[in-house]
């Protein structure tokens, strides 16, 4: 590297005096611009919506979904497998007690039943030739133990009455083999008989058919459970509709309270139940982390517009209040605009930073809320104690608000000229 180049890194070139000038010209018309914004800019004034209290009914709610389903339904299976022959149902269709539903087709319960039978007739003729032989070996034996006894046991020999006996004795089991070999063919046959009653479905109750999982010429198989043909319902005019309550509101549900919901078939039409029971089991949603109380629903339904598996919007009624003295909910939210002096003192040599709002100072004390009211074009700040809401109104506890207080709503910025 040259002596010159040397020179020219250590001693590098002033910056121009037009520079420096140049940027406090650009600082000083910022801080102008910023002092005119502050100071002289035309001030910002707002208008206040307001409402006066007034005395309502109001409801609390809890809001929950769920889905439709008849109070009492029965499964109807088959306990036996085979083909199915005829189906005489279908769903909707109304259906009695002991009402034939479908059939299974009986030949091989028959020629199944057809040879126990003989297997049993057999038996018992095997059973009465035992019984004979058992009666001839009986006296045989019993004529030569006579004999011998009579002859002091010359005649007959000691073997010939051995073998009378033992022939005997023979007999006798014989004949208790065959006696229960009876007994078990007896039982094949009533067994039998019963899958060939069962071979005929039949309703267990009067009701409606929901469901129907089978067709003629399927296979139905019994093997470990017996495979559901039918569901039924007893009755559609009296319905449940079971919803999930959220951990959060499950404590101010309770048994008979009134609920009203929706559902999406008739968007229009209101329906009435009352809570029949509330778990003391939790549900718990593992994806989300959540945790809610299944809640059952009694839903008188004789008009049969709701049908099994719609889905409703619930809800339920935990609270009323009549005659409360009521403001718009929304006012428990409004927040004064924040004022020009505050921000002057911001931006001014000793000021102070801003100030919370003071409605927030104040519910951090108390366990109340502060809503502003109107006061000679301004808004006051005035802390109530507030009860339940219904979305829209809140009742105010306390104080009593007169009728003429203009309670702000929220605020419209305009401009003064």
């Amino acid at each position: 590297m040259s002596a010159q180049e040397i020179y020219a890194r250590l001693n590098p070139p002033k910056k121009s005096p037009k520079f420096f000038t140049s940027l406090a010209l650009l600082v000083g018309v910022l801080v102008a611009l910023l002092v005119f914004v502050l100071f002289f800019s035309p001030k910002q004034s707002y208008s206040y919506p307001t409402a006066p209290p007034t005395n309502l009914t109001i409801t609390q709610v809890v809001s929950a979904t769920g889905t439709l389903s008849p109070t009492d339904t029965v499964e109807v299976g088959s306990q036996i497998s085979g083909r199915i022959e005829a189906v005489y149902v279908d769903i909707n269709d109304e259906v009695t007690q002991g009402q034939v539903l479908a059939k299974i087709d009986p030949e091989k319960l028959n020629q199944t039943l057809a040879k126990y039978k003989a297997n049993l007739a057999s038996a018992r003729s095997q059973y009465e030739l035992s019984k004979n032989t058992l009666a001839k070996n009986e006296w045989n034996y019993n004529r030569l133990k006579e004999l011998y006894e009579r002859t002091g046991g010359k005649s007959p020999s000691q073997l010939e009455l051995k073998t009378a006996q033992i022939e005997y004795e023979t007999a006798k089991s014989t004949l208790r083999v065959n006696a229960s070999n009876i007994a078990n063919i007896e039982s094949d046959v009533r067994s039998s008989e019963i899958d060939l009653r069962n071979a005929i479905i039949i309703s267990p109750i009067n009701g409606i058919v929901l469901e129907r999982s089978v067709d003629a010429g399927q296979t139905v198989a019994a093997n470990f459970q017996a495979p559901t043909l039918f569901k039924l319902a007893k009755s559609i005019e009296m319905m449940s509709l079971v919803v999930n309550v959220a951990e959060s509101d499950i404590g101010k549900v309770k048994k008979g309270q009134e609920v009203r919901f929706f559902v999406d078939a008739y968007p229009d039409v209101e329906f009435s139940a009352l809570v029949d029971r509330v778990s003391y089991a939790s549900v718990e949603d593992s994806t989300n982390n959540i945790v809610s109380y299944e809640t059952k629903i009694l839903v008188d339904n004789k008009s049969l517009l709701l049908r099994p598996g719609m889905s409703a919007s619930a809800n339920i009624r935990v609270e009323t209040q009549k005659d409360a003295q009521s403001i718009p909910v929304g006012a428990l939210y409004f927040e004064p605009p924040r004022e020009k002096e505050q921000a002057k003192k911001a931006f001014s040599f000793g000021g102070n930073m801003p100030r919370p709002p003071r409605s927030n100072i104040t519910k951090s004390k108390k366990m109340g809320k502060t809503i502003y009211i109107l006061k000679d074009g301004k808004p006051q700040p005035l802390e109530v104690e507030v009860g339940i809401n219904d979305g829209t109104n809140v009742h105010i506890i306390s104080p009593i608000l007169p009728k003429d207080t203009q309670v702000i709503l929220s605020s419209q910025a305009k401009s003064k000229k």
